[in-house]
């Protein structure tokens, strides 16, 4: 017998307005028995679970299938648990715009001539309630006072989110800002 770490794969997806994080299964591992050769082909170990438009967080009970490395159902074994319980957490989203402002006075003969940032959206998640109090992001005050050249300044959003709040995972986090002198 050995122990193995049990995956979670989710089928369908959270409701509209609504993203899933990364799900996680308890127990995390589970003990597999059985003849060595057949133990020995055993790849992975997945739970799979489908979701139909949850709009909060989620657990649900599966059935841990094990798999050899070509992706095929390794029959004659058993494992220690029957169920796994996967648990999805399911959190509100919102697009929001990302706004930068300036302050001081260029150098004597220079002017700002605009401003330019990526992304000026951002999707951020988190509690329905904290995200309906937000209405954009507004990054950190940029001084140009005495700038003769364009000043160029990057963000990390994450910096810049009330507690609670984070960026949609896999999300650009890096907010470029340029002030054109």
């Amino acid at each position: 017998s050995v122990e193995r770490s049990v995956e979670p794969v989710i089928n369908g997806q959270a409701k509209d307005g609504y993203v899933t994080e990364k799900a996680t299964v308890s127990p995390q591992t589970i003990k597999i028995s059985g003849a060595e050769s057949a133990v020995n082909m055993v790849s992975v170990v997945e739970a799979a679970v489908t979701i139909e438009n949850p709009n909060k967080d989620v657990s649900i009970k599966a059935t841990p299938v094990a798999y050899d490395k070509d992706g095929n159902v390794v029959s004659g074994i058993t494992f220690n648990h029957n169920q796994v319980t996967v648990n999805i957490g399911v959190n509100k989203s919102k697009r929001v715009p990302v706004n930068t402002t300036v302050q001081g006075v260029p150098a004597v003969g220079y002017t700002v001539e605009g401003i330019e940032w990526q992304p000026k959206y951002i999707d951020i998640v988190g509690d329905e309630e904290k995200l309906s109090n937000i209405s954009s992001i507004t990054l950190p005050v940029i001084n140009v006072s005495g700038s003769s050249a364009n000043v160029e300044k990057t963000y990390d959003i994450k910096d810049v989110l009330p507690e609670g709040i984070y960026i949609y995972e896999g999300a650009q986090s890096d907010v470029k800002v340029t002030v054109y002198i």
